[in-house]
């Protein structure tokens, strides 16, 4: 693979001139309550007919955006090898499809699934997934491709990087590559042979991600939504998530390091924050739409913006700090017709893993534990250490509780998954 010198050149000297790749103007305005649905998702099915028959005929598959290496938590495995559910360790892979196994027993149909990995990483992923059988999901109803990939740029010259002698250092060029990834992988001609019209794209990062929501996807079809959105609220102005913001008469993700920060600190007369939309990565997104934008991306490589960050790297000359550009899914969200904005409860959907483990099993086991209080299942007095509740236990606490009969738990280190439930 040889690098585009002059896209090169274009975008080192967008660095230096410190131009972002947003563009700030005084239309720019925060989200209002009015324009966001909200979610309820302690009961997942059942929610729209229209959108249950939707997914039973197939229209609905699954972008698994899996291209990340766990190098912050000391690993230099793929992160969707990681284990962060609090008493089985079970890996985030295992996590997401055994969600999906019990979204194929409910919708009785044939889940299509495409997971994007970067080059260094696909055959680690597809050993792993082998391995463990695929955690029981059918592997002919996976389509594993890799995304495109960006040579890490020199701050101080604009020179590539090495990452071995005569070896330019490449990158994965960020989720936004999965645009020009499904056209060129052939995942476009799959979904067309299997009538595929809506996909949902979400980060292997996050067990709790909401996957085929019945209530978002009836909002996203009902409007007629080229794309659609799940936000949360902010925790911190600074909160390392996209901002989701009205731009005059478009909707935009701004990622938190192209958001300035006086602008993410202001603060309405209560004192919450006017920014308050974040980005969770989950979005559905038309077919067609997507295939409408990768040939604009095709005739203008520019058309969908590079994102210019800072990271450290290994080189020959040891780590050092490189320039790795980066294009992000959400930067299409303009350019789509009708946009849906759908507001989660953070401690329902986003336990996202970043730099640590414990925190998303402490989030997890914080979550069930709460499931299982109000479903009378935990006695006042005693509050367990751990506690895991498998997907096919249930996927939501309403159906907890239908499955619970009245049980009580006592166990310090709990698992409940549904052999579990029916002894």
């Amino acid at each position: 693979m040889q690098p585009d010198p002059q896209l090169i050149r274009a975008l080192y000297e967008r660095y230096l001139s410190q131009k972002s790749a947003e563009v700030f103007t005084s239309n720019l305005a925060p989200l209002r309550a009015e324009e966001m649905c909200v979610l309820d998702l302690n009961n997942v099915v059942g929610r729209s007919a229209y959108a249950h028959d939707y997914i039973h005929q197939n229209h609905l598959g699954l972008v698994l955006l899996a291209g990340g290496i766990g190098s912050r938590l000391g690993a230099d495995t793929p992160k969707g090898c990681v284990g962060v559910t609090p008493v089985r360790k079970k890996s985030l892979f295992q996590v997401h499809f055994e969600k999906i196994n019990v979204l194929r027993k409910i919708y009785d149909v044939a889940i299509r699934v495409y997971l994007m990995t970067s080059t260094p990483l696909i055959e680690e992923t597809e050993g792993f997934l082998r391995q463990h059988d695929y955690f029981g999901f059918p592997p002919e109803n996976l389509f594993i491709f890799t995304q495109h990939e960006m040579p890490a740029i020199c701050p101080e010259d604009g020179s590539c990087c090495w990452s071995a002698p005569g070896q330019i250092y490449f990158g994965p060029d960020g989720h936004g590559g999965l645009i020009s990834a499904l056209h060129s992988s052939g995942a476009f001609r799959d979904m067309e042979r299997c009538g595929i019209e809506t996909l949902q794209t979400f980060h292997v990062d996050n067990p709790l991600v909401p996957l085929m929501n019945e209530e978002f996807l009836a909002f996203h079809l009902q409007k007629r939504s080229e794309m659609s959105s799940v936000v949360i609220e902010k925790q911190t102005a600074l909160e390392a998530v996209g901002n989701v913001v009205r731009d005059g008469e478009q909707l935009r993700v701004i990622e938190y390091m192209d958001f300035p920060r006086e602008i993410a600190e202001l603060m309405d007369s209560e004192g919450r924050l006017l920014y308050h939309a974040g980005s969770i990565g989950v979005h559905l997104i038309d077919v067609a739409f997507l295939k409408r934008m990768a040939g604009r991306v095709k005739a203008d490589p520019e058309f969908l913006p590079y994102h210019l960050p800072v990271k450290k790297i290994s080189t020959t000359e040891g780590p050092k700090w490189a320039i790795k550009p980066e294009r992000f899914i959400f930067d299409i969200l303009p350019h789509a017709q009708n946009p849906v904005v759908a507001r989660v409860a953070r401690e329902d959907a986003f336990a996202t893993l970043k730099a640590e483990v414990p925190p998303v099993q402490e989030h997890l086991t914080r979550l069930y534990t709460a499931w299982l209080r109000r479903c009378g299942a935990l006695d006042d007095n005693f509050t367990p250490s751990c506690v895991e509740i498998a997907p096919d236990a249930a996927l939501d606490e309403t159906t907890l509780l239908s499955k619970l009969r009245g049980a009580r738990f006592f166990e310090p280190n709990l698992y409940i998954d549904e052999e579990s439930l029916v002894g």
